[in-house]
């Protein structure tokens, strides 16, 4: 199957991969016979003259999963690192007070991903798939009267990835320093994430100007970088968490935070580092408040429960403890 080039989906261009799958070729990537017990020969839903197939997003996230993996899992080897996005095209209706039908067509995207090493793909489709269902779900839910018409097309957008190593400071762009949820730490070497590890374990106030690196100097000997050398790049994430015995995770910023590196650890509180750049550098910070930074608290002024992986909040710990295990499946 041939996919579809140039996509029309806004803020593509930059993405060296972009192909949507049309519903209606779906069947080419399908097993013919079990869709045969879904769809009746006669059922105009998948007649070859339809541009669509009217489906739910959770439906076709189940047929064209394998897939997409291939699909990454081949761009990710031919690129070493790549960065991802899914989104789900689809044209809603809904009747207004009078009696006419109204339609729209609209888009429902996952977060933007990195993937750098092979065994994340599985665990970062399933939080892929799973924003996009709740995105769709809020949108209809919410008292709109919108309901799915069809499904158009559901297009994967992949770009090669090269993470730098970070090094010295960096400011923050406006967006992020109002959510007052990070310290910059104002380094001039190459060792922001020992830097950062170390504002973690201190817990300075900000009021006591945290972010000015005399307070951390005294202590670098208490981390342990072994054969890993400064600036630390995001590869060897892993490494350094075995041998300081904590667990980290990196998220980037592109206009909006995502996943950069998500330990694979659970048996200890989590660090949580910003990776920021411009055209000059890159540079870790700590994350202080990561609720206030992903979204406002809640009006009950109470922390909300945040899935790392797919950055969905949760107002309550057993829900996102029941999420964590549905997305481990």
């Amino acid at each position: 199957m041939e996919p579809i080039k140039n996509s029309t989906t806004p803020d593509v261009e930059d993405w060296d991969v972009s192909f949507g799958i049309p519903m209606n070729e779906l069947k080419e990537i399908l097993n013919a016979a079990e869709l045969a017990e879904e769809f009746a020969d006669d059922d105009p839903k998948w007649d070859e003259t339809q541009p669509c197939i009217e489906r739910m997003p959770s439906t076709i996230f189940d047929d064209v999963r394998p897939f997409i993996f291939e699909e990454l899992q081949s761009q990710l080897e031919e690129k070493k690192a790549i960065k991802w996005y899914a989104v789900v095209q689809a044209t809603l209706t809904r009747t207004t007070q009078e009696n006419d039908v109204e339609y729209i067509t609209t888009h429902f995207r996952s977060n933007c991903v990195v993937e750098l090493m092979e065994n994340t793909i599985a665990e970062h489709l399933e939080s892929a798939f799973k924003k996009i269902q709740n995105s769709f779900e809020e949108f209809t839910q919410r008292g709109s009267g919108w309901s799915l018409e069809k499904i158009l097309k559901l297009e994967l957008n992949i770009a090669k990835y090269q993470p730098p190593s970070p090094s010295n400071y960096i400011p923050l762009p406006k967006k992020l320093t109002d959510k007052k949820a990070i310290l910059n730490i104002k380094n001039e070497d190459q060792k922001c994430f020992v830097w950062c590890l170390l504002a973690h374990k201190l817990k300075i106030d900000y009021k006591n100007n945290a972010n000015s690196i005399h307070h951390y100097i005294p202590h670098e000997s208490e981390i342990k970088l072994g054969n890993v050398k400064c600036p630390v790049p995001v590869t060897n994430i892993s490494t350094l968490e075995k041998l300081n015995n904590v667990r980290i995770n990196v998220f980037g910023f592109e206009d909006e935070i995502f996943p950069l590196y998500i330990s694979s650890r659970e048996d200890l509180d989590c660090i949580n580092f910003l990776y920021i750049s411009n055209e000059e550098r890159q540079h870790y910070c700590l994350i202080r408040n990561f609720s206030r930074l992903i979204g406002d608290l809640s009006k009950h002024k109470s922390t909300a429960h945040i899935c790392y992986r797919c950055l969905h909040r949760f107002c309550r710990e057993d829900l996102l403890q029941e999420h964590l295990n549905t997305v481990k499946m």
